[in-house]
């Protein structure tokens, strides 16, 4: 029996181009993957802001009432919003929003900042941006104290969603919160 040993080399050389092809279609193909679930986790977080935005921006007419339950992209705990006007008084950040920086480092930050509002992940990392004008309640339905006052509140994310009131004040909305359970403190390890 006669092997081609120049049939061989080629056959050989084929496959592994062959090889080498289909790896970096497959290289190429999870980083195009990659690449637009990234973009969609971004576009569905600049809809998730630009959603609360007009929320609150539609609301703020004297005396409307809604009640607002948002889809939170990503891996959020928590949505907080600093009221600024209370927040900061002649640029110190006031000592009762101590426990929100606690909690989070970045968010003496965001109260200085033009940014009023920042997504949370359990590992402290926030995301901050900007809405219209609001205050917030430094009482929960259950009249329990807001742990922030007035100056901060922080709406638990649960199962993906945020649910929370928003009044209008005429020139601004007040957030308030429509489960006592879901504001403040630390977000529970579960969801």
């Amino acid at each position: 029996m006669s092997f081609n040993k120049k049939g061989s080399a080629e056959q050989i050389l084929m496959y592994v181009v062959g090889a080498l092809i289909a790896v970096m279609i497959l290289i190429f193909g999870y980083k195009a993957i990659a690449n637009i679930s990234s973009s969609s986790q971004k576009a569905d977080l600049a809809k998730f802001k630009n959603d609360l935005s007009d929320s609150i921006d539609r609301t703020a007419s004297y005396g409307k009432v809604d009640v607002i339950e948002l889809r939170v992209p990503g891996e959020y705990s928590k949505l907080c919003f600093i009221d600024r006007d209370n927040a900061v008084v002649s640029g110190v950040l006031d000592p009762k929003v101590a426990s929100l920086v606690t909690e989070f480092s970045l968010a003496g930050e965001v109260a200085k900042s033009s940014d009023n509002v920042f997504l949370a992940n359990l590992e402290g990392t926030i995301d901050p941006f900007s809405v219209p004008l609001f205050e917030v309640v430094d009482k929960f339905p259950n009249n329990n104290d807001n742990p922030y006052s007035d100056a901060a509140l922080c709406v638990q994310v649960r199962s993906g969603t945020v649910r929370f009131r928003l009044v209008g004040k005429g020139d601004k909305t007040r957030i308030e919160c429509t489960d006592a359970e879901l504001c403040g403190g630390v977000a529970p390890s579960s969801s």
